[in-house]
């Protein structure tokens, strides 16, 4: 694909239609349904990538087509390498789920929930999915703690209990290493990603000074170049959109995130915010930080975890008294 119509198509075409969909999805389904609907993606999505492992390990890869190109899975040293798209969508689901847990009012299926996501955010060996999940967890006691102030022990320690449950189920059955996990995640996050990822942002950031911040525009890369087929892609998608279109343009690309954030703030401090406004928030937060290691916001299937807080956030603006789409429980009417 050449670079103008690529343009056109990640930045402007592909999230109007996204936008649009969602927006009617929200208004069709009503709001408690479609986070019902989400959840559900997220347990498919989670038993996909079991159903990956036993598959891999019992027939062969060669079966595993139908999810990635060039399907393998490592857990050699005990820390599990598995590469499937589906696992940039969990780490919005789940840094908004471990938020908010309650979000599925049915307990029984809360507690499968969380197991489920636990297991799967270990399975995965993603550094990004296991953040998102301190990420939800850590969002969810700061709310308990100073919004909410009602914070239930009990509760939390049996959410922990789950969630050990979860861990050992994992280091049994598939030979995991957490202790060698947990290394791996810290090594990472204070590497920034790894060298690969460090070298990038060095050169990147050089390129952004010599433009003197007024970017470089679109389809022109640096002198490190990580896709030969496409030179001016970078995996540090937000140093990446400052370097292309600089400081002005990138503020002007993150309006939608700014919009959402604010109103989140005005709701929050007004005492107004709903289980969901949570579960969004900490989602988009997850997916926010996983963006300056990955450029999920270029790829066509995961825009609509950028997309969403911001068509969510601008129906909760115009309808803030609660009137109209959601009543005090957060239920579309």
């Amino acid at each position: 694909m050449d670079v103008i119509p690529q343009i056109a198509f990640v930045y402007f075409i592909s999230p109007v239609l996204i936008f649009l969909v969602l927006r009617e999805a929200i208004f069709y389904f009503g709001v408690k349904r479609f986070f019902n609907l989400i959840i559900d993606m997220g347990i498919f999505a989670s038993f996909s990538i079991i159903a990956f492992y036993f598959i891999f390990f019992n027939f062969g890869s060669e079966y595993l087509q139908i999810f990635i190109a060039e399907p393998n899975i490592d857990v050699s040293n005990g820390i599990p390498r598995v590469n499937m798209h589906v696992m940039g969508s969990l780490i919005f689901i789940y840094g908004g789920f471990f938020s908010f847990p309650a979000i599925v009012e049915n307990f029984k299926k809360r507690i499968f929930v969380f197991f489920l996501f636990s297991v799967v955010g270990i399975l995965s060996g993603r550094s990004a999915l296991i953040l998102a999940i301190l990420i939800g967890m850590a969002g969810g006691l700061f709310l308990q703690a100073f919004y909410y102030k009602n914070i239930k022990v009990v509760g939390y320690i049996f959410n922990i209990f789950i969630f050990g449950i979860g861990f050992v189920f994992a280091i049994s059955f598939f030979g995991i290493d957490l202790l060698n996990v947990a290394s791996d995640l810290v090594e990472k996050i204070s590497s920034s990603g790894g060298d690969e990822r460090r070298d990038q942002a060095i050169a990147l950031w050089n390129g952004v000074v010599d433009n003197f911040f007024l970017g470089a525009g679109h389809g022109v890369g640096v002198s490190l170049v990580r896709n030969e087929e496409y030179p001016w892609r970078y995996e540090i998608l937000w140093l990446a959109t400052v370097y292309r279109v600089g400081l002005i343009g990138a503020v002007v690309y993150c309006w939608p995130f700014i919009f959402t954030f604010f109103i989140y703030i005005h709701l929050f401090f007004k005492k107004k915010c709903l289980k969901y406004d949570h579960f969004i928030m900490m989602g988009f937060i997850s997916i926010f930080i996983a963006g300056f290691t990955n450029p999920y916001f270029e790829s066509f299937e995961f825009q609509w975890m950028y997309v969403l807080p911001f068509v969510y956030f601008l129906i909760r603006k115009n309808n803030l008294k609660l009137n109209e789409y959601f009543d005090e429980r957060g239920c579309a009417q």
